[in-house]
């Protein structure tokens, strides 16, 4: 069972954050979660996850919303027609120049992004007070061919 407590940073990757630069992500598959972000920083605003495949793959980001319940199904939905949308993150395509924002859905685990280049950068969205009941969520990326 995967953990989102299990899933660390290197120092190296933690001194970028500190330091308020994007942090190169080069593997094919990985996470990124706004817990991550919550404790360290990395991924946020200031220092986005910089997500780099290789030339001519592009990249597919699923979302696996832990917040999610059967009852708020329909209050996400209700959001997507465009009303309200409680974002989760924001996913720039650093070729076109194109952002896309990350809502919640109406399902656990939503395909929220399939990109057009091989070089994403991704900002996780923190809840924006404190009383605010925190909301985790996992990004999950691929490069495909």
């Amino acid at each position: 069972m995967l953990c989102l407590s299990d899933l660390v940073l290197t120092s190296e990757s933690e001194q970028k954050c500190r330091q308020r630069t994007p942090v190169l992500v080069t593997d094919r598959i990985g996470y990124l979660s706004n817990y991550v972000t919550e404790q360290t920083g990395c991924g946020s605003i200031d220092s986005p996850w910089h997500i780099l495949a290789s030339p001519g793959q592009r990249i597919n980001v699923t979302l696996l919303d832990f917040g999610w319940s059967g009852s708020q199904a329909k209050e996400a939905s209700i959001g997507a027609a465009g009303s309200v949308c409680q974002v989760l993150a924001i996913i720039k395509d650093r070729v076109m120049g194109t952002s896309e924002t990350v809502c919640t859905k109406a399902e656990r685990l939503s395909h929220v992004h399939y990109s057009v280049s091989h070089d994403l950068e991704i900002r996780m969205v923190l809840k924006s007070r404190r009383d605010e009941q925190g909301r985790y969520v996992l990004l999950r990326y691929e490069g495909l061919n």
